[in-house]
């Protein structure tokens, strides 16, 4: 996919997938503790089943906007379920998992690495074993694009091995490597949330689990 083209949600494919709906922006808010808890570290030891996510459109615009001007996400919407199971000697192992998302960008074509907003369609389905992906995008206009893509991730089972520092929890996965990624975390309470900021330390996404 094109490095400007919806750069916000697809966390979960290149990792644990990403945004969700709405946050301050005006979409869905998603389940009711989403963004509402900083990065506070703890232990994420356990089994934790995915309540949903959600994504601040605005915050997920600063960074494009800074790299070029008039790029910006306007919506994001995501349905996720499955569960996360951490265990003590530092495997996981993501299971069940299904996930569905759509979202709108805005993309001035002199960023997008092409000669026309209809040459960054695409359509793909691929089946890696434990993981079907299934993306769709489509472009229109002239000088700037408005882009919409909506897609569907599901995993079987996906085992990996983590590691966290202060905030911070990063994911190796094996198999497939679906869930490979990092993120700012916090366990909060019996919720676990997994967040990406931006470079002004704002909450982009936010994704929620409860513990089993």
């Amino acid at each position: 996919m094109n490095r400007w083209v919806m750069a916000s949600i697809l966390v979960m494919s290149s990792g644990l997938a990403a945004g969700g709906c709405g946050g301050g922006s005006g979409n869905g808010a998603g389940p009711a503790t989403c963004r509402q808890v900083q990065p506070c570290g703890g232990d994420v030891v356990g089994s934790w089943s995915f309540q949903g996510a959600c994504e601040d459109a605005a915050a997920a615009s600063l960074d494009l906007a800074s790299t070029c001007p008039g790029a910006g996400v306007s919506s994001v919407n995501i349905a996720l379920t499955g569960s996360l199971v951490f265990n003590a000697d530092m495997t996981y192992n993501a299971s069940g998992w299904h996930e569905t998302f759509s979202g709108n960008e805005t993309v001035p074509l002199s960023c997008a690495g092409a000669t026309a907003c209809s040459d960054l369609n695409q359509s793909e389905n691929q089946n890696t074993g434990a993981a079907t992906v299934q993306l769709s995008l489509t472009c229109t206009g002239t000088t700037t694009c408005g882009c919409h893509v909506s897609g569907m991730l599901t995993l079987s089972s996906e085992p990996g091995t983590f590691t966290t520092a202060g905030t911070n929890l990063d994911m190796t996965g094996g198999g497939d490597g679906i869930t490979s990624s990092s993120f700012s975390y916090c366990v909060a309470g019996d919720k676990l949330h997994l967040m990406e900021l931006n470079s002004a330390g704002q909450i982009v996404s936010d994704i929620v689990a409860q513990k089993q």
